[in-house]
């Protein structure tokens, strides 16, 4: 493998003598292809390695798929033209490239690199040959580059777009410090992924790959995976894998599991009002390689499961981050296997949505990511017909609201209940500071707009109490309880031996508890168990 992808890079362009533009564009135009699998279409170059013709895509375009079909243009002046078989040669599920072999045509004649260079094949194909640029060669910020691909709007046209790199990201490859990615303002569209991108010369100089969306400026960049990380990776055995043992993101992102926080099941021409639920957004999970306009990064279970028994009408889904500064994206897998996703969907807003047209039942399972790793953040998803959820968001709340939706739930217990304690999994933290409210004398910490947990409570509190443990010892909660009598309580520090907050309930009557669990620092997320108790030998 290592020697069959160094040698590619000895293949050589036939092109016309160079003048102003260069290169001819229409010459290279037949060895860009369109790849298309059972589940969609993108883009790829077919490349020549002694009689054998190699695709080269990136893996998001052929996720799962062994053998793909190739279209090609037969006239430079039509659409492409669906002609080869190729099969699966390498793949890497860390980056995203994958390498096909063009085994034979679609009447199942095999295909030779010389009949298909001559001319010879009964299409009339020609296929010409592609230069890669040196291995060593980087491209500089303001270099001009230009674009082949097949983007989806196009139907089955190839498109040519340029602009210039707008930066450089470099990588340690063995000991050598090679270019990993480029971000170019030349426009790029979903299927254009896994086409060329082109230097001034004509030469392949990276893969286009994914899209990132700024709405409220407008800005647009495009990802290219660099043709020395790439070939790099295609010939180190110990970056390649096969389907079966493919960890990439796709690959343990649970498309077969319910929703960590819900389910909603919808049908026919009407569904009446939106539907919402809290969302915790965020994971560890990077999406880029989904596809385009995938980024950020993910919990591997599904947030939410959405299912549709019939043919609906459009739907419409929307996350409202609870802080107008948080930065989430929206992803979702259909029932045909397909991914969706959405960064920022209105200028001045970085809430993300999608619009579905559900034509058959299934199940789509909902990922609310962030734009940034690490980031956790409390939000509503919304989900109701295309009128019903508005696309514009409104955040109105700036302190506290004992009204709100609950972020991990209600529970409703009475006076000896058991199992004791009752536990909730809850992440502390939000954009509230309790200090600059009138809430309670000692109220310290950051806390979210609504409850993390509602509790309502039937009997006497005589024994009644909540307290918080972290996972990571050390961490730093706090706690404020709306009581049953529309009192505020807090606690930082249940004693000076633990940073732990704990407070006792017994002086209010039966009802409603509103619980949020906070941190005292503003930047910080706290994910811990929260206890409801009556033991008196239960300690935080």
């Amino acid at each position: 493998m290592k020697t069959l992808m160094i040698l590619i890079f000895s293949i050589t362009l036939l092109l016309p003598a160079a003048h102003a533009q260069a290169f001819n564009v229409n010459a290279l135009a037949p060895a860009i292809v369109q790849v298309r699998t059972p589940s969609g279409a993108g883009s790829g170059s077919l490349i020549v390695e002694g009689d054998q013709v190699l695709l080269l895509t990136n893996r998001h375009v052929v996720n799962g798929e062994d053998d793909v079909t190739v279209a090609v243009l037969v006239d430079i002046n039509e659409p492409a033209v669906p002609l080869f078989k190729a099969e699966l040669r390498a793949f890497s599920g860390t980056y995203d490239v994958a390498l096909y072999q063009l085994t034979s045509d679609l009447d199942g004649r095999p295909v030779s690199a010389q009949a298909l260079l001559s001319g010879e094949h009964p299409s009339g194909y020609v296929l010409p040959l592609l230069e890669m640029a040196p291995a060593d060669q980087i491209m500089s910020r303001g270099d001009t580059i230009a674009l082949l691909g097949y983007p989806g709007l196009a139907d089955n046209d190839l498109v040519y777009t340029t602009g210039i790199i707008s930066s450089v990201q470099m990588q340690d490859l063995d000991g050598d410090r090679v270019a990993g990615w480029y971000r170019t303002t030349a426009e790029m569209s979903p299927g254009n992924s896994g086409g060329v991108a082109l230097d001034n010369r004509g030469r392949v100089v990276g893969i286009p790959t994914a899209v990132h969306t700024e709405q409220r400026t407008g800005g647009r960049l495009g990802s290219l995976l660099a043709m020395p990380l790439a070939m790099h990776v295609l010939g180190s055995d110990d970056l390649l894998t096969d389907w079966n043992d493919d960890v990439s993101t796709d690959r343990w992102l649970a498309t077969d599991q319910s929703g960590r926080f819900g389910e909603h099941s919808i049908g026919g021409n009407s569904f009446g009002e939106p539907f919402h639920s809290v969302i915790v957004a965020g994971g560890s999970n990077d999406i880029t390689n989904l596809g385009d306009d995938c980024v950020g990064y993910v919990a591997a279970q599904p947030d939410f499961l959405l299912t549709v028994t019939d043919r609906s009408e459009p739907v419409s889904l929307r996350f409202t981050a609870e802080d107008s500064g948080d930065d989430a994206v929206l992803v979702i897998h259909d029932p045909a296997g397909r991914w969706l996703c959405n960064d920022d969907t209105e200028p001045g807003s970085l809430d993300p949505a999608l619009r579905i047209h559900p034509t058959s039942p299934g199940d789509y399972r909902i990922w609310v990511g962030s734009y940034q790793s690490g980031a956790l953040f409390n939000g509503v998803l919304s989900i109701g017909t295309a009128d019903a959820v508005q696309i514009s968001s409104t955040r109105e709340q700036v302190g506290l609201d004992w009204q709100g939706m609950p972020y991990f739930g209600e529970v409703t217990l009475e006076r000896l209940f058991l199992p004791d304690p009752h536990t909730v999994t809850v992440l502390s933290g939000g954009p509230v500071n309790l200090q600059e409210g009138s809430y309670a004398s000692g109220c310290v910490g950051y806390a979210s707009h609504r409850p993390d947990v509602r509790l309502f409570w039937n009997g006497s509190t005589e024994d009644l109490r909540v307290y918080f443990v972290p996972d990571t010892a050390g961490d730093d909660a706090t706690l404020i309880v709306n009581t049953s009598s529309g009192h505020w309580i807090c606690n930082d520090d249940a004693h000076d031996r633990t940073l732990n907050p704990a407070l006792p309930l017994n002086g209010a009557g039966p009802g409603q508890f509103d619980i949020w669990v906070g941190s005292y620092n503003s930047d910080a997320t706290i994910s811990g168990t929260l206890y409801i108790t009556e033991l008196s030998d239960s300690v935080p």
